[in-house]
């Protein structure tokens, strides 16, 4: 069952990970991950902040992903962390 849109976006995940971004490539590589094993679109996936801005700043990024698509597999964050 969908959750309600006007949930936040803890509220509205199935899944919810901590990262750290530390180059514009470790973005890409994780958003291809994310578009090619969840789904592309900000209805199936998002990052909180302003991770690209911040990392052409130089800076590193913690952020978290919240990942919404109901059918998607909790065992699979264990493939994406390892694949990182």
């Amino acid at each position: 069952m969908n959750k309600p849109n006007n949930l936040s976006y803890s509220e509205r995940a199935v899944c919810s990970v901590d990262v750290t971004i530390k180059s514009i490539d470790n973005f890409y590589e994780i958003v291809k991950w994310l578009n090619s094993h969840i789904g592309q679109g900000k209805n199936q996936w998002t990052m909180e902040g302003r991770i690209r801005k911040k990392l052409e700043r130089g800076d590193v990024v913690n952020t978290r992903i919240h990942i919404f698509r109901p059918d998607f597999d909790v065992d699979d964050v264990l493939v994406f962390i390892l694949s990182m």
